[in-house]
């Protein structure tokens, strides 16, 4: 594994893979980079849960994306056992209402991008506990004008896009 390499240089802070081909393995030699702070996995389709679980109580991590990826709500499991993670994007994964309750006691988490994944108003419920959330990214997902009642305790939220939702300008 090419990865395996990257072991050796401990210092890495940031990694960025975009159409790399990377799997599951090489994504336990990633895990040991125990001064990674941002892992972005970027139209790497063969990523998948299991991959995830490499990153299982990462010390330092605090920002993970990944887009286009086979990962489903149950990596949440392991992203929830990241103790400093403060961005959290899952944008056309195959993430659904079930896994976002994982993210409900992830407190620190400030970023969260979800666009087109299949949430709708009853997972915006457990977002709704995210009171340091800051960016929430909803656009191409399900959610309608009754979801917004979920976001109204989010006193932090300052960024919040709906493009491409069922919202309308309609009372409910």
């Amino acid at each position: 594994h090419a990865l395996q390499c990257l072991e050796g240089v401990p210092k890495v802070e940031l990694l960025l893979l975009d159409k790399t081909g990377v799997t599951d393995d090489a994504l336990g030699h990633v895990g040991q980079l125990r001064n990674l702070k941002g892992l972005y996995l970027l139209d790497e389709s063969a990523v998948t849960d299991t991959g995830v679980e490499h990153l299982a109580n990462h010390p330092t991590l605090i920002s993970l994306y990944f887009s286009k990826s086979e990962v489903t709500g149950n990596c949440l499991r392991t992203v929830e056992t990241i103790p400093n993670l403060q961005d959290l994007s899952l944008i056309n994964c195959r993430i659904t209402n079930d896994g976002l309750q994982h993210l409900q006691n992830m407190k620190q988490l400030r970023n969260l991008y979800l666009t087109g994944n299949e949430i709708t108003d009853q997972g915006l419920a457990c977002l709704s506990r995210l009171p340091n959330l800051v960016r929430l990214n909803l656009k191409r997902t399900q959610v309608t004008n009754a979801g917004l009642d979920y976001l109204i305790d989010l006193h932090k939220l300052r960024l919040l896009l709906l493009g491409g939702t069922q919202i309308t300008d309609a009372r409910r």
